[in-house]
């Protein structure tokens, strides 16, 4: 497909024309179209209406229905964006209690990752089989990957037991008692930040929110559109939920994880503040490993370090969706960022 001088129409389409001189020949669609909306919500209208012939949203709830509609069908695939939790440990506006390891094993003993996926994805029929991701950056389906957070298990009585221990009062002596946890002069209270627009971050902040008030642990809505732009690269937040894309290279990853300093420019995308020697020393070791086999082993030693420190704690891999009209020919759900485009030459009509 090639464009035109005509085929761009500023913030509204863009169109795409059969490329005679194609090496693999002629194509079987003779354009496309592009159109730009600013939301799925639109999209799964239109599409509905007649107006789309494709689109490739994140899931969410509302779009299951299209799943059942009739002259629709939809792929579900395995995505590349796994979603986590991180909390800002101390990198500049840090809540003081983040930075102390037993709260945060505290907050992740106190939050169901399992039942979080069941009711967001399960029951709601978004991706039935969804697990629950124990790594982050390598995904189940890689012959490399260990389950470094398997460990971390739905707990509420040892989240409130690890509060109990270092001191802390005003909080439950078993789940759903009521009270929320004073430590060392800071009360067990943070902001969950995600960015503006997302129903299933919505839902997720509602769930986790309920589950840590039973252990003594409050978290009120931060959501905000300018996490991404603006307030991450700051520091300028307690608890983030978000999702990061994984890539089959594991270099580079000494940027997020490794002990960051804005002296020399190191590790400038370490949000967190969090800072391990041995962990920002194996990261170093991958990007100068190109055996793979040996590559991954760093790696989850880096990783496992990472899930005993607790500063993130890995949800889900995101699953992908390709919703169509049933008589085009052959779509096919690509996780990669080539998209369900990456054979669009022998798509049909």
């Amino acid at each position: 497909m090639m464009s035109n001088q005509n085929a761009w129409v500023h913030g509204r389409q863009l169109t795409l024309v059969r490329n005679p001189k194609w090496w693999l020949g002629k194509t079987k669609l003779s354009s496309i179209v592009f159109r730009f909306y600013p939301d799925s919500q639109t999209e799964a209208q239109q599409i509905r209406s007649g107006e789309l012939d494709v689109f490739n949203p994140q899931p969410q709830v509302f779009l299951v229905p299209l799943r059942h509609t009739s002259g629709l069908r939809t792929q579900i695939g395995n995505g590349v964006n796994f979603e986590h939790i991180d909390f800002n440990i101390g990198f500049r506006r840090s809540q003081p209690l983040l930075s102390k390891l037993w709260l945060r094993q505290a907050f992740a003993y106190g939050i169901d990752r399992k039942g979080l996926i069941n009711a967001l994805f399960t029951k709601t029929g978004i991706d039935p089989g969804l697990a629950v991701l124990n790594n982050v950056w390598m995904f189940p389906g890689n012959r490399f990957y260990k389950a470094n957070w398997v460990f971390l298990k739905h707990n509420a009585q040892k989240a409130i037991n690890l509060m109990k221990s270092h001191g802390c009062t005003g909080g439950p002596s078993r789940p759903g008692q009521g009270g929320t946890w004073t430590c060392q002069g800071h009360r067990a209270a943070f902001g969950l930040a995600w960015r503006s627009g997302n129903q299933l971050r919505t839902l997720t902040f509602e769930a986790l929110q309920s589950e840590l008030k039973t252990i003594g642990i409050e978290i009120h809505a931060d959501d905000s559109a300018d996490l991404f732009t603006s307030r991450l690269p700051k520091g300028e937040y307690d608890i983030a939920l978000y999702a990061n894309t994984g890539s089959p290279d594991l270099s580079g990853l000494d940027n997020l994880y490794g002990c960051r300093n804005d002296a020399t420019n190191y590790a400038q995308q370490n949000y967190s503040g969090y800072c391990n020697a041995r962990v920002t020393r194996l990261l170093k070791q991958v990007n100068l490993t190109f055996n793979a086999k040996r590559q991954a082993a760093l790696f989850n030693n880096a990783t496992a370090q990472i899930a005993k420190d607790m500063v993130t704690i890995p949800l889900y891999q995101k699953p992908t969706y390709l919703i169509y009209k049933a008589h085009f020919k052959g779509l096919k759900e690509n996780a990669t960022y080539e998209t369900f485009e990456w054979n669009i030459g022998r798509v049909a009509y």
